[in-house]
């Protein structure tokens, strides 16, 4: 896997974990199209997956899914720091160490969102090639896999790309000894 490909998944992945809104519905008919252009669809085939269900779903029906998978449970947040810290009081610890990765990397967090948003660290480690934070919390992004593994739900495509991709940035560190992307 090369950079582009990996910066790619990154920000698709980033972009299939956001609300699904109007304009998350348009700008996954490009995404999409993207994709097949590309034509290596082995690489894509869990998010090419995930897309299909999304185009068999009403629109109305993947709101409540998004909605009950990530908002009203605390099983699979989105913000991954809940995994690590729950409702401790180091969890505004982790958050502000984020924070601070952001700003030493020369990127500015707009202030509705919290740092450890993964669609945020995805977009911050494609933008920056670097997937420390990811790498962090991939303990994290795979219990949440697993968890959503277990009740069938599509949204387990979408981080099983993600944790492939991780793992295989990890072998490829241990074989070269090299850092993070």
């Amino acid at each position: 896997m090369n950079d582009d490909f990996i910066k790619k998944i990154y920000l698709i992945t980033s972009f299939l974990l956001r609300y699904p809104d109007n304009n998350w519905f348009i700008e996954l008919k490009e995404i999409k199209k993207e994709i097949e252009e590309e034509g290596n669809k082995k690489e894509w085939s869990e998010v090419l997956s995930f897309i299909k269900y999304v185009e068999n779903t009403m629109e109305l029906d993947l709101q409540e899914l998004y909605v009950s998978t990530f908002d009203f449970t605390n099983m699979t947040p989105l913000n991954l720091s809940y995994f690590k810290y729950k409702e401790d009081r180091d969890r505004g610890m982790g958050l502000l160490n984020i924070k601070e990765k952001y700003r030493k990397a020369g990127f500015e967090m707009v202030e509705n969102e919290l740092p450890d948003f993964l669609p945020l660290i995805l977009e911050f480690s494609a933008l920056s090639l670097n997937n420390e934070i990811l790498m962090e919390y991939k303990e994290a992004i795979y219990e949440m896999f697993l968890k959503l593994s277990r009740e069938g739900n599509p949204y387990n495509k979408v981080l099983n790309i993600l944790l492939k991709v991780l793992k295989k940035d990890e072998i490829d560190c241990e074989l070269t000894g090299g850092g993070n992307l």
